[in-house]
C-alpha cells in the first residue's frame, strides 16, 4: 500500500472514528462541500466502481442504523452491512475520494 492509500485509509478511520458517517457518505457520492468544485472522478476500472457500490451501501447502513448491527429492518425493507467490501474498497485506496476531499473534511470539524 502506498502512502497515499494509507493516508486516505488513516482519515476515513477517523471519521469513522467520530461517527461522521453520513459525512463520509456524502464525500464518497460526491456531494459533500468538501465535493464542490472537485474536477469529475477519474475513470474507475469495473472494480473499482463496485467496491465504491458497496462503500456507499455500507455508509448508507452506518448512517441510518449506526454500527452496532449489520442488519436491520425498516419499513419492509431489509438494510444490510458491508463491512468486508468496505474493507476490500479501503485496500484497494477508497476510489471515488479523494485525499485532498478527506484532508478538509478531517480538518474542519
Amino acid at each position: 500500500m502506498n502512502d497515499i492509500f494509507q493516508r486516505k485509509t488513516y482519515l476515513i478511520q477517523q471519521i469513522l472514528a467520530r461517527n461522521q458517517y453520513s459525512q463520509l457518505y456524502d464525500l464518497v457520492v460526491g456531494v459533500s462541500k468538501y465535493s464542490i468544485g472537485k474536477p469529475p472522478l477519474p475513470t474507475m476500472t469495473k472494480e473499482e466502481e463496485k467496491c465504491r457500490q458497496m462503500a456507499m451501501f455500507h455508509l448508507e447502513f452506518l448512517t441510518r442504523f449506526g454500527d452496532s448491527s449489520s442488519e436491520m429492518e425498516e419499513r419492509g425493507r431489509q438494510w444490510f452491512a458491508y463491512p468486508v467490501e468496505f474493507e476490500k474498497w479501503l485496500q484497494i485506496g477508497s476510489p471515488g475520494v479523494s485525499l485532498e476531499e478527506l484532508e478538509e473534511c478531517i480538518n474542519d470539524d
